[in-house]
């Protein structure tokens, strides 16, 4: 699949070559910072008393691109983002909740239109993304076993020891595990925003984007393993500096 992304992004860009013959082109580098919200998405029918909740999180870039013509050019992203979700238990193991921090180094690259006047301007972005799943990060209350005086005989004694007294609570690293988890991220994006040009150099944008995960979060280390990706929502504003034509 990310084969076939690069192969309609240089499509894309020889499309905008062709049309912008003799014209000058145009380079832009910048910054920008945002908030996300990610949804882990799984089946979580095989855990009883369980539902995954999606948390916030943050994301910084360097947006980098380049322009063909005044409507289409290519834009790579350098980016740290995290994509973060919580896990909470119901019923007797009410209070078990853990929320996990996860960050990512990824490289966005997609295809930019651009579309409006000269100083204010609309754009979309297309494309697709790889990136590292580079740490994780959980918090949270879990269920001690080795609390003395907890019981396990029935559901009254078992809601008593979540409730009360088996609760742990914790804040540490996670560490990865080579045979179960997959630490390459691909998928594909799409974003739309505003921008506008304060100089001839400088400009300022606000983007909103979604991220859909085309790769599972594990290896296949088991039999009727329930697969797991991340849906990223986020938003961001940034300013951009550019050289060359204009």
């Amino acid at each position: 699949m990310p084969k076939r992304i690069l192969i309609l992004l240089a499509c894309f860009f020889m499309m905008g070559v062709t049309q912008s013959y003799g014209q000058q082109q145009r380079y832009e580098i910048g910054l920008s910072a945002g908030y996300t919200r990610n949804t882990l998405t799984t089946d979580n029918g095989s855990r009883s008393f369980t539902r995954n909740y999606p948390l916030n999180g943050f994301q910084v870039a360097i947006p980098m691109q380049y322009h063909v013509n005044d409507w289409f050019g290519v834009q790579l992203d350098l980016a740290y983002i995290q994509k973060n979700y919580a896990l909470r238990r119901t019923g007797f193991f009410e209070g078990v909740e853990n929320e996990i921090t996860n960050s990512f180094i990824q490289a966005p690259l997609m295809a930019h239109f651009s579309f409006g006047g000269e100083d204010l301007r609309g754009f979309l972005n297309l494309g697709g993304f790889a990136g590292y799943w580079a740490s994780s990060r959980i918090r949270g209350a879990n269920l001690d076993p080795f609390t003395p005086g907890s019981g396990w005989e029935d559901d009254e004694q078992l809601f008593h020891y979540t409730q009360i007294s088996g609760l742990y609570r914790s804040n540490e690293g996670v560490e990865f595990d080579k045979q179960r988890d997959r630490r390459f991220e691909a998928g594909l994006l799409g974003g739309v925003g505003m921008e506008y040009r304060v100089s001839p150099h400088y400009k300022v944008f606000a983007e909103a984007r979604y991220q859909y995960s085309l790769t599972d979060l594990q290896k296949n280390y088991m039999i009727n393993q329930i697969p797991r990706y991340n849906n990223t929502f986020g938003v961001q504003l940034g300013v951009l500096y550019g050289f060359g034509g204009r």
